[in-house]
């Protein structure tokens, strides 16, 4: 993914348009999202990254509408965002699910979420987006789409488990499940089979294609390859045109990231909002399949000869991932330890930077737990100070809901390639109402579900308390040995405010944090810093030249009843680099 920067736009419209989802290719993150207005015939493409400078993810399964808000659901990125269908602009993200399909809302206040491989439905608060709890299914997998009827809701299995099943909403609890064979609709019919005229169209359309498509393949087999007219293949510096008749969008190839001179067609805009998963053909109608057997290699030769006898040279701004997460020390909090998180079997130091290193390379978040929790990760090379943003950390902040991580950078001044030189804050715009000699206690809980007690260096004390949404026996890092766990850092103050409405909202700062739904610095998704903000402990500044670590950490120590503790998350993290390259 392009984690950015990118433009964003600015959306105002009527709200009486139809969106339009385009699921993309399977594991290629290139899901989108469309809008049509038929009061002015007007339709736009991607309104979801232009809208938020960040793209929608893997697989756009379904969308929903309720109360004036927009879901949209993203299967494989295992997210659901919830956007304002006016602006576009993103309001709230609900995560922690496996694999979501579809939703239903059988209250003001409660969302079902199905899931492909999950065997629960997921239930969610709707005012917080936060996941209150699950409804077993007994083993029932692969749930999808779902039908209310007065207190019951019906929902249909597929792919491995042929049933529908029957949710008791008073109790959230699963009532029945029946075969569907055995549910039958007026007429006798099983829910899905076609009507008898419905059914002799189906086999009528079918057989036309059957016959249309063996006709093709008959033509094809005739065609010699001597009569295929020279403007029928691509030569080596053609520039874009139409293939063969074909009106579609060109998509240039690429190999080992240059450019070959020669391109290709394939299903533009019109075709991607009706579902098409988009794809590269390079002469791949049927009439040129025996001439591209005997002529690809030699295109590919003559494409990538040209290559090297035109070769330029340009300087482009990228953004690259970080190399390797070495440290993942969370404090206590409600998303530590549990499955709907990601963690399963994570007892060790290595086990969970390597689920850190997983969940940040799919696009998932990883809590930092309450305050102090840190995350470190390496570069594979320097990243050099220079005069623009040098770094970045993506999270899941949006307006509304900041959990700011202060971050530190390190460069690794004795070569040895870890992260045990001196760390340097990178000062942000509350560096001088902060508290940067803080330090905090957690105790390891006695029994299974109690809260953990804290105690800091300031003479406070509290809990991270359990609550009834995750019910994991601990939230004290499985993996963290002794009885307590002591962490040192900078104390941001508390951004919690109640609105009128009796909703808590977390306040953005104004720059210099991860996390943070910053106006100056939230770019793209990603939250962008300067090494040139570096301090020392004193307040100096670091001038350093280089970095190699960068570490964020929870920043704010406060909690809510509905929304727990202040966690800093974090879905990537990584830098911006000048690259030259031959184009």
């Amino acid at each position: 993914m392009d984690y950015g920067p990118l433009d964003e736009e600015a959306f105002a419209t009527s709200g009486r348009g139809v969106f339009i989802t385009c699921e993309g290719n399977f594991t290629w993150d290139n899901a989108s999202l469309s809008y049509y207005d038929p009061a002015t015939r007007q339709l736009e493409n991607e309104v979801f990254i232009r809208a938020n400078g960040m793209k929608l993810g893997d697989v756009a399964q379904s969308m929903s509408l309720h109360d004036g808000r927009a879901y949209v659901v993203v299967n494989n990125s295992g997210a659901v965002y919830e956007i304002d269908p006016a602006t576009f602009r993103l309001k709230g993200i609900i995560e922690g699910v496996v694999s979501p399909r579809y939703l239903l809302f059988p209250n003001d206040t409660t969302l079902y979420v199905t899931d492909l491989y999950d065997p629960r439905i997921t239930v969610v608060d709707s005012r917080t987006n936060r996941i209150r709890g699950h409804i077993q299914t007994n083993g029932h997998k692969s749930t999808e789409q779902m039908v209310q009827w007065g207190d019951e809701v019906f929902v249909n299995c597929w792919s491995y488990d042929n049933k529908l099943l029957v949710i008791d909403t008073r109790t959230e609890r699963l009532r029945d499940a029946a075969h569907r064979a055995d549910v039958r609709l007026p007429g006798g019919r099983p829910p899905g089979a076609p009507g008898p005229q419905r059914a002799a169209r189906h086999a009528l359309l079918h057989q036309r294609r059957r016959m249309a498509h063996a006709h093709r393949r008959r033509a094809a087999a005739r065609r010699p390859v001597s009569a295929l007219r020279r403007d029928d293949l691509l030569r080596a510096g053609d520039r874009p045109r139409d293939v063969g008749g074909l009106r579609r969008r060109r998509h240039r190839l690429r190999a080992a990231r240059r450019r070959l001179p020669f391109h290709a067609a394939g299903p533009g805009p019109r075709h991607a909002a009706r579902g098409h998963r988009t794809r590269i053909v390079l002469l791949q109608t049927v009439k040129y399949r025996q001439a591209m057997k005997r002529y690809a290699l030699l295109i590919l030769a003559a494409a990538t000869a040209a290559c090297n006898s035109s070769e330029e040279f340009v300087s482009a701004r990228v953004s690259q991932p970080a190399d390797r997460i070495v440290e993942y020390t969370p404090a206590p909090g409600q998303f530590i330890n549990e499955p709907q998180s990601g963690f399963t079997d994570v007892t060790t130091p290595e086990a969970a930077c390597a689920y850190a290193e997983q969940r940040i390379a799919q696009g998932a978040y990883v809590s930092l737990g309450g305050w102090g929790g840190t995350l470190v990760a390496r570069f594979d090379e320097p990243v050099p100070a220079g005069n623009d943003y040098e770094l970045w950390v993506r999270g899941n902040t949006f307006d509304g809901s900041s959990e700011p991580g202060i971050v530190y950078v390190m460069q690794d001044t004795n070569g040895d390639g870890l992260p045990n030189d001196t760390w340097y804050e990178l000062k942000g715009s509350e560096y001088d109402r902060s508290d940067t000699g803080y330090e905090i206690t957690y105790l390891r809980p006695e029994q299974p579900g109690d809260d953990i007690a804290w105690r800091d260096n300031r003479g406070g004390e509290g809990v991270v308390a359990h609550n009834e949404y995750h019910k994991q026996e601990s939230y004290f890092p499985a993996w963290v040995g002794g009885d307590a766990l002591t962490l040192r850092g900078t104390l941001l103050p508390s951004n919690i405010t109640q609105a009128d409405d009796g909703r808590y909202v977390m306040v953005s700062f104004g720059w210099g944090y991860a996390d943070n739904a910053s106006s100056r610095d939230l770019i793209g998704g990603v939250n962008c810093l300067r090494i040139a903000n570096a301090v020392t402990a004193d307040g100096e500044p670091a001038n350093l030249t280089q970095v190699d670590f960068i570490k964020v950490q929870t920043g704010v120590n406060d909690a809510r009843p509905l929304i727990g503790e202040i966690s800093t998350e974090v879905c990537g993290i990584g830098c911006f680099r000048t690259v030259t390259r031959k184009e």
